[in-house]
C-alpha cells in the first residue's frame, strides 16, 4: 500500500460526504452514496504502513464523520484510533511518553466506550476502553510478558522466548530514563530495537496458541478481574456519562438511572480536590477557626450526596435488587476522566438510620480491568511465598529541608504496630539514618508486607517523579518501576499523595500506589490527597487492630480491615469525615 493512500483514501471520502450532504434533503443516515465513503474509510484496517499521526488525523476525520452519520462502522474506527494511539506514543523514555499523552486526544477510549453503549454492545465497550486507558502501564507490561509457556512449547519457541527477553530488557533499559534526553544515536539505537522487538513479536504469534500475544485483551479474559466480585467501570466522555457492572459469568450491565454529565463530574471532582485540600491544611494550623471546619465538612457531604444520588445509588439499586449481591461482599470501581479523583467509597445518603456504601460493600478500586488481572496472576496462597510472611516499618521523620517538614508522629505510628504482631509474624525497621532510598528498596525485596510512613509528594508536571522521601533524596516511582518485588504482598503508604493521579492525563493513573502494584505488591492502601500524619495514625492502628484478630492475616483481608477501620474510627469521633475518606485500597 502506497505511503499516501490514508491521507488520499480520507480525502476521497470526506469529498463524497460533504457532496452527499449538500445535494440531499434526506437524513444523513439515509443517504446510499454514505455507504461508499465508509467503505473507503474501511479500507484502512487493511492497511499494513507505520502507524503515525497523519494516519491518526485521517482516522479521526473517519470518526467525526460516522457520529455524523451514526454509522456502525465508528467502533471499527475507534479501535483503529485507538491502536495508532498506542503506536505514536512510544517514546524511548517514560517521560517523553507522558508528554506525548497530553498532547493527543486522552479522552478516546472515554469516547469509544460510549459509543459501544450506544450500540448495546456493552463487551466491546469494556475491550475499547481497556484498550485506550493506562496505554503507560500497558506498554511497560509487554515487557513484563511471562514466557514460561513460550519456552516450554519448542525448540523454536525457547529461542523465540530468549530473543523476545533480550529485546524486552534492552527497550527496558530505555524507558527508565526520566527526562527522556539522551543524544540523537541513542534515540537511533532505540527504535532500531523497537524494530527487532516487533518483528520477534510478530514471530511469536505465528506460533501455535499464541496468535493473540500481547494483543488488547478479549473481553472473556477482561471478565476475569471480577471474578472475586463486581467491578463497575464509571466513565465520562461528552457523549454523556454511564456505569457498567463488568461480571464474571454474564455479560455486563448497563446501570438505569445514572443523572451526571461531563459539566458535572468536573464541577464535583474540582469541589471535592479543593474542599480536602482546605481541611488537610486547617488541620495543621490550630488557629483555625472550628465553625469554618464545620462548613467545609456540611460541603464534602452535599458533594458525596451528589454523588450517591447520581451514580453510586443506582449502581447499589443493581447490585441489591437485580444481582442479589449480600451485603458486606466486595466490589471494585474502576473510575474513568476525572471521575478518578472522586472517593466512591465514601458516597451516601448521610441521614439517620441509612447506610452509606461503607456500611452496605467493601470498596476497592483499580487502575484498569487488566491491572487487576495482573495482579491476580501472581496470586499464590500466604505459605506459598519462598520468605515466610514478615513486615518492614519503614519511616523517615525528618528527610532532607526540600522534602517537606519535620513528620512528628512517624515513630509513634511505627512503634505501636509490633506490639500487635502475632508471634509467627517478624518484622524489621528501616527509621531515620538508615531510611535511605537503596536500604528501602532493598526492604522492599526482602519483606512480603511493607508499612511506609513518610512524606509523599506528587508531582504534576512528571508524575514519574513523584515520590516518597527518604534521607538521602527522593525515592521515585521511576525508580520504583526498575524493579520486581516477587515476593509482595501488601503496602501501606501511610503518605500524603499516594493514590492522586495526573489531572491532565487522569485515565493513565499514574501514581505512587499505581507504580507500587505494577511492581509486585498485590495490595496497596494509598491516599486520594494529604493526609495528616496525627490523624492518620489513628486509622492505622485501627487497621492493623483487625487484620491481627483474625487466625491467619493475609493481605487478601486488607481492603475489608481498612474499611473496618475507617468506619470504626468515624464511630469514636477519632479522625474527622474529610480526613479519613482519603484512605483507599487498590488491588487484590
Amino acid at each position: 500500500m502506497h505511503p499516501s493512500y490514508p491521507w488520499a483514501a480520507g480525502l476521497l471520502a470526506s469529498i463524497i460526504l460533504k457532496h452527499t450532504l449538500q445535494s440531499s434533503e434526506t437524513l444523513p443516515s439515509s443517504i446510499p452514496d454514505s455507504e461508499e465513503a465508509f467503505r473507503i474509510y474501511s479500507t484502512l484496517q487493511e492497511s499494513i504502513l507505520p502507524h503515525s499521526t497523519a494516519l491518526q488525523n485521517v482516522v479521526t476525520s473517519w470518526i467525526q464523520h460516522a457520529e455524523q452519520f451514526q454509522h456502525p462502522s465508528i467502533l471499527d474506527a475507534y479501535q483503529i484510533s485507538l491502536t495508532v494511539l498506542d503506536q505514536i506514543t512510544t517514546h524511548s523514555s517514560l517521560s517523553l511518553r507522558h508528554g506525548t499523552m497530553q498532547h493527543k486526544i486522552t479522552s478516546l477510549a472515554n469516547n469509544a466506550f460510549s459509543s459501544a453503549l450506544r450500540q448495546n454492545k456493552t463487551e466491546r465497550a469494556v475491550e475499547l476502553l481497556e484498550q485506550g486507558r493506562a496505554l503507560l502501564w500497558t506498554q511497560l507490561a509487554r515487557l513484563e510478558s511471562p514466557l514460561a509457556d513460550l519456552q516450554s512449547h519448542s525448540e523454536r519457541g525457547h529461542d523465540l522466548a530468549r530473543e523476545f527477553k533480550d529485546l524486552s530488557d534492552k527497550m527496558r533499559s530505555f524507558t527508565n530514563h526520566s527526562q527522556g534526553q539522551g543524544d540523537s544515536s541513542d534515540t537511533t539505537q532505540y527504535f532500531k530495537t523497537l524494530h527487532s522487538w516487533e518483528e520477534v513479536v510478530q514471530k511469536i504469534r505465528l506460533e501455535p496458541s499464541f496468535s493473540r500475544f500481547l494483543l488488547p485483551p478479549l473481553f472473556t479474559e477482561l471478565r476475569e478481574a471480577a471474578c472475586n466480585g463486581p467491578v463497575i467501570i464509571v466513565n465520562a466522555s461528552k457523549h454523556g456519562c454511564d456505569a457498567l457492572i463488568v461480571l464474571h459469568s454474564q455479560s455486563p450491565l448497563r446501570v438505569p438511572g445514572v443523572e451526571v454529565n461531563l459539566e458535572d463530574v468536573n464541577r464535583l471532582s474540582s469541589k471535592f480536590v479543593r474542599l480536602i485540600e482546605e481541611s488537610a491544611f486547617a488541620a495543621r494550623e490550630t488557629q483555625d477557626d472550628p465553625s469554618h471546619d464545620m462548613n467545609r465538612r456540611y460541603l464534602i457531604i452535599e458533594a458525596l450526596r451528589e454523588l450517591w444520588q447520581k451514580i453510586v445509588h443506582p449502581v447499589v439499586q443493581v447490585l441489591q435488587g437485580t444481582l442479589k449481591l449480600p451485603n458486606g461482599q466486595r466490589i471494585w470501581w474502576c473510575p474513568t476522566a476525572q471521575f478518578t479523583a472522586l472517593p466512591f467509597h465514601a458516597t451516601g445518603p448521610y441521614l439517620p438510620k441509612q447506610k452509606n456504601l461503607m456500611g452496605l460493600y467493601c470498596s476497592s478500586y483499580t487502575p484498569s480491568l487488566s491491572a487487576l488481572n495482573r495482579a491476580r496472576s501472581r496470586l499464590s496462597s500466604d505459605g506459598a511465598s519462598s520468605i515466610p510472611l514478615n513486615l518492614a516499618l519503614v519511616g523517615q521523620t525528618l528527610p532532607d529541608a526540600s522534602q517537606g517538614q519535620e513528620l512528628r508522629t512517624v515513630d509513634t505510628e511505627l512503634n505501636m504496630i509490633p506490639p500487635m504482631l502475632p508471634a509467627s509474624i517478624s518484622f524489621d525497621k528501616v527509621t531515620g539514618p538508615d531510611a535511605t532510598r537503596i536500604a528501602v528498596v532493598e526492604a522492599f525485596y526482602a519483606h512480603r508486607w511493607v508499612h511506609l510512613a513518610c512524606h509523599g509528594a506528587q508531582d504534576p508536571k512528571n508524575p514519574f517523579d513523584s515520590s516518597f522521601a527518604m534521607r538521602d533524596g527522593p525515592l521515585t516511582l521511576l525508580d520504583i518501576l526498575r524493579h520486581k518485588f516477587v515476593n509482595s504482598d501488601l503496602a501501606f503508604l501511610s503518605a500524603c499523595h499516594t493514590a492522586v493521579g495526573d489531572r491532565s492525563t487522569p485515565d493513565e493513573v499514574i501514581h505512587l500506589a499505581a507504580g507500587m502494584q505494577f511492581a509486585g505488591f498485590k495490595s496497596v492502601i494509598g491516599t486520594m490527597r494529604r493526609v495528616d500524619d496525627e490523624l492518620a495514625q489513628h486509622v492505622v492502628k485501627k487497621f492493623y487492630e483487625q487484620m491481627f484478630s483474625v487466625k491467619h492475616p493475609s493481605y487478601k483481608y486488607a481492603a475489608v480491615c481498612l474499611n473496618n477501620a475507617v468506619n470504626q474510627v468515624g464511630r469514636e469521633n477519632l479522625v474527622p469525615l474529610e480526613q479519613r475518606i482519603v484512605f483507599i485500597h487498590i488491588g487484590i
